[in-house]
């Protein structure tokens, strides 16, 4: 069969995608992606499949009318473009994953007859998704917050959660583009961060690393303790994660459920500019279910290392609740059910 993935923009729309379109590949189908131009996913689509198109895209929220009405323009412009490419590849399903790439896409798709799917990444559906579940064949979402509960797709990894015993590292990780005030957070506490005497490993995002270790060594000279590793991105995060017994995070889905499915024990900090606030309502559901810690910013630094104390001293009772979780994060599972729900089938 052929299959069109579509979604991208931000590291938790584009890496469940790639991670089912990889699954659809594993079982012999035809898989195309579709995203935008400006998002994350020019630079990273590549290393997944040569089979994909970039458009000319970008948002609606927080711009002024004239940029909206050119916004929109564009997306009049995608949806042709790809109402003609749909007609003559003739694609047997479509199945997007947030953002403004994925919106065209259904929509073309939609107005070609073609059989659409949705899936919804946070436990606050965004804007283009709550439009899209009306005009799709099926909608899916992590949290259950939007059509069939499938939990979140992740990649496969040779990792698993490893015992408590086994874990020593405290992971401070702001997401794929970093997190300004995660990476003022160390800078300003990493004395008391490696008085805890454990490994501390802090991904400060690519977008900001070289300015961040200018201010470390700017802050603390070029001998940094051994105990404290800095880096913009690692290829093996999964194990670094794996290897915590606690962690300190942003709460984009993707991070969620990866160190949720890993059984690390996390302090929470939320974005504060997310849309609809989705970042706070992710790590909630969690903290709900005594598996995690959340706090807004200024919560935060009230007191920072009290609460990484707390959770330290507490980690035990975590673990034994993270165990307990049945998190969904087969991106196969995903993809099976999409094949099932087609028309005919």
């Amino acid at each position: 069969m052929k299959i069109v993935i579509s979604g991208g923009g931000t590291g938790g729309h584009f890496y469940p995608a790639m991670a089912v379109l990889e699954a659809f590949e594993r079982q012999g189908h035809q898989v195309s992606y579709v995203g935008a131009k400006r998002g994350i996913e020019a630079e990273k689509v590549a290393a997944f499949t040569p089979h994909f198109q970039l458009l000319e895209l970008s948002g609606l929220l927080g711009h002024r009318l004239r940029y909206k009405l050119h916004s929109l323009w564009q997306l009049s412009r995608a949806v042709s473009h790809l109402r003609r490419h749909f007609r003559s590849h003739r694609p047997d399903a479509v199945l997007g994953f947030g953002g403004y790439a994925s919106a065209a896409a259904i929509v073309a798709a939609r107005l070609c007859g073609i059989p659409t799917f949705l899936h919804e990444q946070n436990a606050r559906a965004g804007l283009t998704n709550t439009v899209l579940d009306r005009f799709t064949t099926a909608s899916f979402s992590a949290y259950g917050n939007l059509g069939e509960n499938m939990g979140l797709p992740l990649r496969a990894t040779a990792f698993h959660p490893l015992p408590s015993q086994q874990r020593s590292n405290l992971l401070i990780m702001g997401g794929s583009q970093g997190s300004l005030f995660l990476n003022t957070f160390v800078l300003d506490y990493l004395p008391h961060l490696t008085a805890l005497n454990i490994d501390i490993y802090h991904q400060a995002g690519a977008p900001l690393y070289d300015e961040f270790k200018e201010q470390l060594h700017r802050r603390y000279g070029h001998e940094l303790p051994e105990h404290y590793h800095c880096f913009a991105f690692r290829d093996d995060i999964h194990e670094i994660m794996a290897h915590s017994s606690i962690a300190l995070s942003r709460s984009g889905a993707g991070a969620v459920f990866e160190l949720m499915s890993l059984q690390v024990p996390t302090v929470f900090i939320p974005f504060p500019a997310a849309a609809h606030d989705h970042q706070y309502h992710n790590a909630l559901f969690f903290e709900q279910r005594g598996c995690a810690m959340v706090h807004r910013q200024e919560e935060f630094l009230q007191n920072p290392m009290q609460i990484i104390n707390r959770l330290r001293s507490h980690k035990e009772e975590y673990h034994e609740h993270l165990r307990q979780l049945s998190l969904r994060t087969s991106p196969d599972e995903l993809a099976h059910r999409v094949l099932q729900l087609l028309p005919g089938r």
